[in-house]
């Protein structure tokens, strides 16, 4: 192996530099330099022999995977290398995009005339929970980069989801609900979302507490949270049947309203199962703070809101649309993050509280009404076409786990 011309000089400046038999400090340090190269290329010769990497080569490595090799387990060579890139947090887009693309196909098929018909968020689900099936039979860890996207998905934080999603869905139904039709049916919304949701968990809650014997508070949570319609799902098939507007308007607001009634049920028997106490007087404070209070902060950040989108009104200027349109998201994500993550009241309500104030106020003074529902009616595409997905999947997932028992139980609470 031909030496360096960087060992040769240092070897010739130590032959010539010596003088007599006693080296000098200095040709004992040069000295000490050239060996020390020269174990190192003999440590490489035998490396290359060997076909093992070299420490410089293993250092390349380290450097290249980002210097933890604990993170990989003990695989070494070219496996190592194979193992590090098998996950990636971009892996997560590769489920999105196949959700986003299927959503799309089903909605292009809604536009036939064959398919006019089709429910498009039941369709979702039930594709969604095809899915999860065939993920299950194949195997996720054989599919390749598409099932480590689809664990990923099914892993998410249910708190990052509903954060992300629900504010755009549930501001982009109620700012475009019809107000004057709304303080028509205000009363009966009000008495579908109080009175009824409490008699349909207390009904609940006392079939489940003699049909299965569980404990009356647990069997109480249960009733709240089956109480509560799914204001998403609700005004994604009312849309999607072309009922009348009163109905719709009726059913939307009740489905938007009875969001506080149950969450306070749920909270206090869940309180109350884990061993606190509650009277009478606990409880109605309990409820105002909760309904109420997200009803004040949803109206006054919606009237703040409101207030600076109808000031960036001037027609002449090319981006007063833009900023409108920008304004009205962040009300909505303003209003369902300060409630729910800050304070820790109601985000649902307090969102709708926002967007029904936006709905009374901001659109005579909108510059390009045409934009500003086309971009929402894409933010509510988006949104609903992800979440129905999800949920079929994490339904298909769930469901490979259920003892078969357990689908009678359910098949008779359904009911």
């Amino acid at each position: 192996m031909r030496l360096p011309p960087a060992i040769v000089l240092l070897a010739a400046s130590v032959a010539g530099s010596g003088v007599g038999d006693q080296p000098s400090p200095r040709e004992e340090a040069l000295q000490r330099q050239v060996d020390d190269l020269q174990r190192r290329l003999e440590a490489a010769r035998l490396a290359d022999a060997s076909g093992a990497p070299s420490p410089r080569q293993q250092r390349h490595r380290q450097r290249r995977l980002g210097g933890d090799s604990s993170d990989h387990g003990e695989a070494s060579g070219e496996e190592s290398d194979h193992d590090e890139h098998l996950s990636h947090q971009h892996d997560a887009l590769v489920y999105l995009i196949m959700t986003l693309i299927v959503g799309t196909m089903i909605l292009h098929l809604t536009t036939m005339q064959m398919f006019h018909s089709l429910p498009y968020t039941v369709v979702l689900f039930v594709l969604g929970g095809i899915s999860s099936l065939i993920f299950h039979a194949v195997g996720s860890e054989s599919s390749g980069i598409l099932g480590r996207s689809y664990e990923m998905w099914m892993d998410i934080d249910p708190h990052l989801l509903i954060f992300t999603m629900l504010p755009v869905l549930l501001t982009g139904d109620a700012m475009t609900i019809d107000t004057a039709v709304a303080k028509r049916v205000s009363s009966q919304c009000l008495w579908l979302a109080g009175p009824g949701v409490l008699i349909s968990a207390f009904a609940t809650a006392g079939f489940l507490h003699l049909y299965l014997q569980w404990d009356f508070l647990l069997c109480m949570a249960v009733g709240a949270t089956l109480a509560a319609t799914d204001p998403v799902a609700v005004v994604g098939l009312l849309k999607e049947l072309g009922a009348s507007p009163t109905l719709t308007v009726q059913i939307q607001g009740e489905s938007l309203l009875n969001d506080g009634t149950a969450m306070v049920l749920f909270l206090v028997a869940y309180n109350m199962l884990k061993g606190e106490e509650y009277d009478a007087k606990g409880i109605a404070v309990f409820l105002f703070y909760m309904v109420c209070g997200s009803w004040f902060l949803g109206a006054v950040i919606g009237a703040v809101f409101s207030s600076w989108i109808r000031s960036a009104g001037n027609r002449l200027e090319h981006s007063s649309g833009m900023i409108q349109i920008s304004l009205t998201l962040c009300c909505a994500y303003g209003s369902f993050v300060f409630a729910e993550g800050v304070i820790g009241i109601s985000g649902v309500l307090s969102n709708v509280a926002a967007g029904l104030v936006l709905a009374d106020t901001i659109w005579p003074k909108i510059v390009s009404q045409e934009a500003m529902h086309e971009v929402w009616h894409t933010i509510e595409y988006l949104g609903n076409t992800l979440i129905f997905f999800l949920a079929g999947a994490l339904s298909g997932r769930a469901m490979v786990k259920i003892a078969l028992v357990d689908y009678l139980h359910l098949l008779l609470i359904y009911v």
